[in-house]
């Protein structure tokens, strides 16, 4: 009886499995086919290679080895997102870019409004040849994000890029070209023109009549008198006194549309300062980014407490930032203290 039960079971269990590979196949059938046509033997090779679809090139993502901007991007959205995001025509500088991460996060999070660019200066290889690769992958990583358009990366050291900026600050409107005068305003040259032609005619009647006529002996010029002597002076001569020189006489001050600026123009929203961390460097790139900072702009130093070099103040910025808040404190207003340095400008003077 369990032999003949379980010889049951055994032929159930395999009309089962028959009958599910049959429904299962014929699902198969329902479903529409998702496999390519295979294409004939008489199609060329290139309709059967334009007929595949083609894959669009995806850029490579942004990478990045180390992140010095995500640790404080609190204090950024603190003191710096709410005064400068979504503002049209925003300008940055930022000096030292390394691998760009700190220069997208600026494009993403405060650069957003309409108009709103960034200047990068880094000199990479030119200040230490194996930084050359640095700025591969900054140049990798501005294209992968889409944002190279917005960006001016200046090579080289901001010794030079700042006087650069300077002088480009510098530069006055240019003003549109002066028209030319009225023809009625200009003297006419016809009298002129006429006299010419009746001197020259008069000229050759001259040299005939001279030519004709005999030769006369000009009259001797009379004898001249001998001068007197001079008088002796009674009096003896006197050492004359330097008579006073008239003041020089000052040009006439050019027309206002050709005054040049005696100050930049500032045009900058956003400085930066995250390049050499040599004490004089630090100083130097803060001086000359300050006068093209607006008021109301924001300048922000890096590395204030870095822990690296806190014993020899000249390979550290602290100095230098220090000196710099107390030279133009009166046009500023610190706002952080911390790893970073924020200040906003509140005078020009």
């Amino acid at each position: 009886m369990a032999d003949g039960q379980a010889a049951a079971w055994q032929a159930g269990a395999a009309a089962t499995a028959t009958a599910e590979a049959a429904e299962g196949a014929s699902s198969d059938l329902l479903q529409p086919h998702q496999q390519q046509p295979e294409p004939s033997p008489s199609q060329p090779q290139s309709q059967q290679q334009q007929q595949q679809p083609q894959q669009p090139d995806q850029p490579p993502a942004p990478a990045f080895t180390v992140d010095w901007i995500t640790p404080h991007a609190h204090v950024w959205q603190q003191h710096i997102v709410p005064r400068l995001a979504g503002r049209p025509g925003v300008t940055a500088l930022e000096i030292g870019c390394w691998e760009g991460r700190s220069a997208l996060w600026l494009l993403a999070h405060v650069l957003t409004g309409p108009g709103s660019a960034l200047v990068c200066v880094d000199p990479f290889e030119l200040a230490h040849p194996p930084f050359a690769r640095n700025r591969q992958v900054f140049e990798a990583n501005l294209a992968a994000s889409g944002e190279r358009g917005r960006v001016r990366f200046l090579h080289m050291r901001s010794v030079a890029a700042l006087p650069l900026l300077l002088m480009e600050a510098l530069q006055p409107p240019q003003p549109p070209l002066p028209l030319p005068a009225p023809a009625a305003d200009k003297p006419s040259a016809a009298p002129a023109a006429a006299a010419a032609p009746a001197a020259g005619a008069a000229a050759p009647a001259v040299k005939a009549a001279a030519a004709g006529s005999a030769p006369v002996a000009a009259p001797a010029p009379p004898p001249r008198a001998a001068a007197p002597a001079p008088m002796p002076s009674p009096h003896p001569p006197q050492p004359h006194s330097p008579r006073p020189q008239p003041a020089p006489q000052l040009p006439p001050p050019p027309p206002p549309h050709l005054q040049l600026v005696a100050v930049p123009r500032p045009g900058l929203d956003l400085v930066y300062i995250d390049g050499s961390h040599l004490r004089a460097d630090v100083i130097t790139d803060a001086v000359m980014a300050w006068p093209l900072l607006k008021v109301g702009g924001l300048l922000v130093f890096d590395d204030y407490a870095w822990p690296q070099y806190a014993d020899n103040p000249v390979c550290h910025p602290r100095q230098a930032v220090d000196a710099f808040l107390q030279l133009f404190g009166h046009q500023l207003d610190v706002l952080s203290t911390g790893y970073q340095v924020m200040a906003l400008r509140t005078a020009a003077t």
